[in-house]
């Protein structure tokens, strides 16, 4: 899932959770959504390199 669409139902169970008095659902959105907007951490290692397709060529 992309974050955008995380961060859309982290909000959705939020709103749930609080209509039906649900506060463990309520923290679980919170927490979901909190994750959602944290940075992605970088990946360390060779993003960029020498591509071989399926012949083994360059």
């Amino acid at each position: 899932m992309t974050k955008f669409h995380d961060r859309v139902e982290a909000q959705t169970k939020q709103i749930i959770g609080y209509m039906l008095g649900d506060e463990l659902l309520v923290q679980e959105g919170k927490e979901q959504q909190q994750e959602a907007t944290e940075p992605a951490p970088r990946r360390r290692g060779h993003d960029q390199g020498i591509v071989r397709d399926e012949r083994g060529q360059e």
